[in-house]
Parts: structure tokens; C-alpha cells; sequence
């Protein structure tokens, strides 16, 4: 799915939908959300049994870190993408994609080492985490955890935004 929510309707029959899909192996969430969409959730209160033994890529924009799906068994997963869209930076501007009600709900370094430590793949191969840091340092077991937890990254991107957009980063890995 790539576009933007209409209603919040849309995003809340999201998860019935996706839990009928069960042999899934690419699944792509990239909408754009006005301000009464909040983050995307895929999978809420997951029957146990569920699971998505054929899940090979997850792209979602603006996850809820409380989603079940990043619970679930997922032993094929070799990409995860959490990332924003449209992309958060296009709003820091003049520039507005979807008008003064869009809304762009970004994972803070905690939330997103809360969705990695849950996920049950370190067969990961291509990774991207798209985050705001409140603060210098604030990240760093993040990136430390990203690091040992998955040994086989080919590829990582990172799009790390500051609280202050002053603040100079200057990451050096002690």
C-alpha cells in the first residue's frame, strides 16, 4: 500500500485485512497519515497462533511500536524498513505533501530498539530505522544494538532527526 489514508475508517480495518493474508512474503505500508490517523498498526491483540512463516520484507511507515506483528515468528524476514513517508524532511520546510493536517509520527530511539529487540530475525540482510533523538547520545544503544543483533546486514540506512535542529552531531563509536 503506498499513498494516504482519506479517513481514519481506512487505517483501522488495516489489521483485519492483513490477518487474512497468511502467506505473505513482501508486505509494504508506505501512507501518509492526516493528524487523527496516528502511527500504523498492523497487527492489534493477534490471535497467538498467527503467524507469517513466509515474511521475507516489512516496510512500514510510522509503526506503532506496540504492534504485535514485530512479536510474531518471522524466520524469512532479510528486510525491515521502518521509515517515514512521505519523507519527514520534506515538511521541515516550506514544503507541506499533504497540506497543514499532515502528520508525521516519528519513532523516537527508544521505540525503535523496543520494535528491533522484539523482532525474532537476525537473518536481517537490508535494515532501515527512521527516528528523532531528543538529545546528543540519546541513541547510542540503538546503534549498538543494531550492530551485534544483526551480523549479516549488507545494508543500513539511518535517518536520524534531532529535537534541535541546531544540535551538531558528531557520532564517534567509543
Amino acid at each position: 500500500f503506498v499513498g494516504q489514508y482519506l479517513n481514519k475508517a481506512q487505517a483501522e480495518i488495516l489489521p483485519t485485512f492483513i490477518a487474512s493474508l497468511r502467506n505473505l512474503r513482501r508486505l509494504s505500508i508506505v501512507v501518509g497519515r492526516f493528524s487523527d490517523v496516528g502511527r500504523t498498526m498492523i497487527m492489534k491483540d493477534k490471535d497467538k497462533s498467527l503467524t507469517f512463516p513466509e515474511l521475507q520484507s516489512l516496510a512500514i511507515a510510522y509503526p506503532d511500536p506496540s504492534d504485535d506483528i514485530f512479536s510474531m515468528t518471522t524466520p524469512n524476514l532479510t528486510n525491515l524498513f521502518l521509515r517515514d513517508w512521505p519523507r519527514h524532511y520534506h515538511s521541515l520546510g516550506d514544503y507541506t505533501p499533504f497540506g497543514d493536517y499532515y502528520q508525521a509520527p516519528l519513532l523516537s530511539s527508544t521505540e525503535c530498539l523496543s520494535i528491533l529487540k522484539r523482532l525474532n530475525s537476525s537473518r536481517l540482510l537490508n535494515l532501515e530505522v527512521v527516528y528523532i533523538a531528543d538529545q546528543a547520545g540519546c541513541d547510542d544503544d540503538l546503534l549498538e544494538y543494531i550492530v551485534h543483533a544483526f551480523p549479516r546486514l549488507e545494508h543500513l540506512q539511518l535517518h536520524r532527526y534531532r529535537t534541535d535542529r541546531r544540535e551538531i552531531v558528531d557520532y564517534v563509536s567509543s
